[in-house]
């Protein structure tokens, strides 16, 4: 516990990531935290992450360089002006939470299928009462139908 809140500030005093510390770094800090950690995710946004579950794992430990470049496309496009973001496909909501903290006149839609991550989703903006972040559970696609869902084991 007193390793985790210690991670916990450290992380938070590196802008909400740890910083590159290559791969042996990174397993070895998930073998020794546990399963849940209550985190600040990103300003504003607190969040309970499973570190069991691969997105919410790699969110946490890289922050704003997940998935880079997109999260500086992302601000970019919405700074300069943009009035709406859909998140499709938004899992617990990340790249919704990031553009919430970077784009302070932006609504977002987060569209998430999966109930069980849908449920983390909405948690987190009604914890947080993120107003600006509208949860819609369901699935957008080019044409009307129906499909089952098949999550991942160890990935939402």
């Amino acid at each position: 516990m007193i390793f985790a809140q210690t991670m916990e500030s450290l992380r938070r005093g590196c802008g909400h990531r740890f910083p590159r510390l290559g791969g042996l770094a990174f397993n070895t800090f998930f073998r020794l935290m546990p399963e849940t950690v209550e985190t600040e995710l990103l300003p504003g946004v607190k969040a309970r992450l499973d570190l069991r579950d691969l997105t919410a794992r790699a969110t946490y430990w890289q922050g704003g360089r997940f998935e880079h470049p997109t999260p500086d496309i992302l601000a970019a496009w919405g700074q300069a002006g943009a009035e709406m973001f859909f998140d499709i496909g938004s899992n617990y909501g990340f790249f919704s939470y990031w553009m919430w903290s970077q784009c302070p006149a932006l609504q977002i839609h987060a569209f998430e299928p999966n109930p069980r991550t849908f449920e983390r989703l909405n948690g987190i903006v009604q914890r947080n009462a993120l107003s600006r972040i509208h949860p819609h559970q369901l699935a957008l696609a080019d044409v009307p139908g129906t499909l089952q869902l098949t999550p991942g084991k160890e990935d939402s």
